[in-house]
């Protein structure tokens, strides 16, 4: 899917990724637009039916907690988790709004003791919810269902809760490793959980769910930076930051600059080098992208879906790329209105 095209920047170049929306592909996509819009309907309001015990008037409420809160918090995941095979999409709402809990714990924390007493928390849960007792709260139910259901391996959830907590007092990371190494264990983790679920247990699927949990914690890192930002923390690995010579101090003079609330002046070769910042990890993030794709013809057909946020990642690369790898551009921020059309087009054709 890579094409032969380039996008030269400041000397370098980042593969472009062809879209499916443009060449001879998109008089057939306008032709299906009127089929997928039922299709992706049908699918959303599926829920009462295939998501939940029917029987269970609380299981339901439980089921509908997870979905929202995958909604409202990580969008488009929840587009992709719809798109996934019945007999997986509970477990996966599950498992991602136990990711959903775990990612908010430092935003809501006034400080970091209340953020360790909410990862006891929840590392208490998830004790309970392997003895089989699992406390009155809807996602601590839905997993402890999905567990049930489909033996999830404790590691990995433990693995979530425990990277994060480990990341309470740290400083930006030192390299791009480091983060790479976050990323693995922060992200990957919910992939193996879902492969798991679905009965997949090949080596090339492990290999490609670990390539995509590093491109996604990336990408995540320079969505997220801009809040960080707001809130005096910075996470951009080190290493990058002295190879184009930029501070902290710069970044945020930048950040002050693009809100408008300070007078402070902002230097281009600041500006330039922020930008050079962000296409160095967005390479890196391309290069775990593309070798996820290159794995996926060697894993089973039925595990596919699983690994449709590829198309939410291109998506973002694409939306950085048009704005020269500025990570304040409100443009970078935009959600993509096309991305459910475009999830269903590439599961449709199976075209990673």
């Amino acid at each position: 899917m890579t094409s032969t095209r380039q996008l030269t920047r400041l000397g370098r170049s980042l593969p472009t990724v062809s879209s499916p929306l443009r060449g001879s592909e998109a008089n057939e996509l306008r032709k299906r637009f009127l089929s997928v819009v039922p299709a992706l309907w049908t699918i959303k309001h599926e829920k009462s039916d295939s998501l939940v015990p029917k029987d269970t008037a609380k299981a339901k409420s439980s089921a509908e907690y997870c979905m929202e809160s995958v909604r409202k918090s990580d969008y488009e995941n929840y587009l992709a988790s719809l798109l996934l095979p019945s007999t997986i999409r509970s477990t996966a709402f599950a498992i991602r709004a136990f990711n959903v809990e775990l990612a908010q714990v430092r935003d809501l924390a006034s400080n970091n003791t209340i953020a360790q007493m909410r990862f006891m928390f929840w590392k208490d849960v998830l004790e309970e919810i392997y003895s089989g007792r699992p406390r009155a709260h809807p996602v601590a139910q839905e997993m402890h269902r999905a567990v049930q259901q489909k033996k999830l391996t404790k590691v990995w959830l433990r693995r979530l809760i425990d990277c994060r907590f480990d990341r309470l007092h740290s400083k930006p990371f030192l390299n791009v490793d480091a983060l790479e190494t976050f990323a693995e264990n922060s992200v990957s983790p919910i992939y193996y959980l879902l492969l798991e679920a679905s009965g997949s247990k090949d080596v090339p699927s492990d290999h490609a769910a670990s390539h995509l949990g590093k491109t996604i914690g990336i990408l995540n890192l320079i969505r997220s930076t801009p809040f960080l930002i707001s809130r005096n923390q910075l996470s951009l690995p080190m290493d990058v930051l002295m190879r184009h010579n930029l501070s902290t101090e710069s970044i945020s003079r930048i950040a002050r600059g693009v809100d408008r609330k300070f007078g402070e002046p902002v230097t281009q070769a600041e500006v330039l080098a922020l930008q050079e910042v962000t296409f160095d990890l967005a390479s890196a993030a391309h290069t775990h992208l593309s070798t996820t794709r290159s794995l996926l013809k060697e894993i089973p057909i039925s595990s596919l879906p699983i690994f449709l946020p590829i198309i939410s990642c291109e998506s973002f690369l694409s939306r950085l790329r048009k704005v020269d790898f500025d990570m304040f551009h409100p443009k970078s921020r935009q959600r993509d209105g096309l991305l459910p059309l475009k999830l269903w087009w590439h599961l449709k054709w199976k075209s990673f």
